[in-house]
């Protein structure tokens, strides 16, 4: 639970918070030439992380499920097993994020 908060944070501030001005001004990221491309990357981890959280939690924010000692509720292993497939399907996205944000002159395609 704890890593999906930490991805979805993640993504959230390097896309949409942070890194936004980057691309707007120009001076460390670029687009390329279809921009679209990491919309939908940012949003698809972003969605997958909350997934995360979801299933392992109970809800995406202010996780339930928590509780002294444990959980209130353990998620059925399907749902955990589907969540692992996702995730290591997602690798290549997030290696692609990573490049991104530490390579000055790097893109999205």
């Amino acid at each position: 639970m704890l890593h999906g908060e930490n991805l979805q944070s993640h993504v959230l501030h390097t896309y949409f918070l942070g890194g936004a001005r980057l691309f707007w001004r120009g001076k460390r990221v670029s687009a390329g030439k279809d921009p679209s491309e990491c919309v939908v990357r940012a949003l698809t981890l972003k969605k997958l992380a909350n997934d995360l959280c979801d299933v392992v939690g109970g809800r995406t924010v202010h996780p339930i499920r928590c509780k002294v000692g444990g959980f209130s509720c353990l998620p059925k292993i399907s749902e955990l097993e589907q969540t692992r497939a996702r995730l290591e399907a997602a690798r290549p996205e997030i290696d692609k994020t990573a490049e991104l944000f530490c390579n000055t002159k790097n893109s999205c395609i």
